[in-house]
């Protein structure tokens, strides 16, 4: 019994999350100044970015609390470095400005010019790091969609053996916009999305507060964005 204990807690995820930087600190979560020198409820460890090669991939969106996520399936995020990181782990951009290009795709449940229009297949951005805030992101539109810009921040990320699957995830949040309400999104490595093993751990730290209690609150809204290919 000690040793399928001990194996179970070898494949488990360590999540590591952090507030939101527009809350104050509480004190059982990481201090919620989004900088990486506090610390997760439960944990001895100091919240960092991950490194930009990590994230630089394609993405699947499993699960968000954002409106229009309900409304379209198989949501990808494409991220592409457009200038290397200096130094290469940093996740800030510190000693430099790292620009990511940020490509999301999804395809819409309706069809219509209307949802055509209104929830375009393909949404292109730059995304700049926010000076002194690390995993945190000012995301701005290309074309004309230049006049659009969001705050986004990374709150969680890692990678997990769980119930025998190598998957990478994310948890994203980003501020209310002109577009959008505030939210959160989960992000999977995998096409076909997050094992369901993985992303009930999640859920429950979100939902017992390791990101801040308004994340808690926020995420009780979440749903299963639908992948179908």
């Amino acid at each position: 019994m000690a040793a399928a204990a001990a194996a179970a807690a070898a494949t488990a995820p360590i999540l590591l999350l952090r507030a939101p930087s527009i809350y104050p600190p509480h004190d059982d979560d990481d201090g919620g100044d989004g900088k990486g020198k506090g610390k997760g409820k439960g944990s001895r460890s100091p919240w960092r970015a991950p490194p930009l090669a990590w994230l630089e991939r394609t993405w699947s969106v499993t699960h968000s609390t954002l409106p229009m996520w309900a409304k379209a399936r198989n949501v990808r995020i494409t991220y592409k470095l457009l200038s290397s990181p200096s130094p290469p782990s940093s996740g800030a951009g510190a000693g430099g400005r790292t620009l990511i290009d940020d490509e999301v795709c999804s395809e819409p449940l309706e069809s219509g010019w209307v949802t055509a229009v209104m929830q375009p297949r393909c949404i292109r951005g730059v995304d700049t790091p926010v000076p002194g805030l690390e995993g945190g992101w000012r995301w701005r539109g290309r074309g004309w969609l230049r006049v659009a810009s969001s705050h986004w921040e990374i709150l969680g990320w890692g990678e997990s053996d769980l119930d025998g699957v190598h998957e990478k995830w994310v948890v994203t949040w980003f501020k209310a916009s002109l577009f959008t309400p505030m939210g959160v999104d989960v992000y999977s490595d995998r096409k076909e999305g997050i094992s369901e093993g993985l992303y009930g751990k999640i859920r429950e730290a979100l939902e017992g507060g390791l990101a801040g209690t308004e994340v808690a609150e926020l995420c009780k809204g979440m749903f299963a964005v639908e992948i179908k290919y």
